[in-house]
């Protein structure tokens, strides 16, 4: 860890019907460049989860702009078997404008059985909670 990075982050080893699932939750302050060597490990973990505020900037979750930390993340998606799980944006503030800071990624391995959920923000902060549901089965298309 380098002095400027203020990553948070907790990572919690679970396991349901005798297997093992990596819970990582984090939130990356607006302007701090995030380590993700920290948190490359999704990569060599089947199942990880990572679920949090990165405050990554890309054009690719509806920014105008790209980020440093956007970046790294752009690039952690283009060369592992990191996915990143779609949704909403994260964000609403007051001026009616929408932003992604929140970000779910999962190995592959967990991509096709994951679905994300927004709950509305509770504490007036604009932030929806996130809600992550890894099925057991792949679910099938909504019609």
């Amino acid at each position: 860890m380098n002095s400027h990075d203020k990553l948070e982050a907790i990572c919690i080893d679970a396991w349901k019907n005798g297997i093992h699932f990596k819970l990582v939750g984090l939130y990356n302050p607006p302007n701090n460049v995030l380590d993700l060597e920290r948190i490359v490990g999704i990569n060599s973990h089947r199942n990880t989860i990572i679920v949090g505020d990165f405050n990554a900037h890309s054009t690719r979750c509806g920014y105008s702009n790209t980020s440093v930390t956007g970046k790294a993340v752009d690039e952690l998606l283009d060369n592992s078997s990191v996915t990143r799980i779609p949704a909403k944006p994260t964000f609403l503030s007051y001026g009616d404008h929408s932003s992604t800071p929140g970000l779910a990624l999962t190995h592959a391995n967990l991509s096709h059985r994951s679905e994300l959920s927004l709950k509305d923000p509770v504490d007036g902060s604009g932030h929806h909670l996130m809600y992550l549901q890894v099925h057991n089965k792949i679910p099938h298309p909504k019609l």
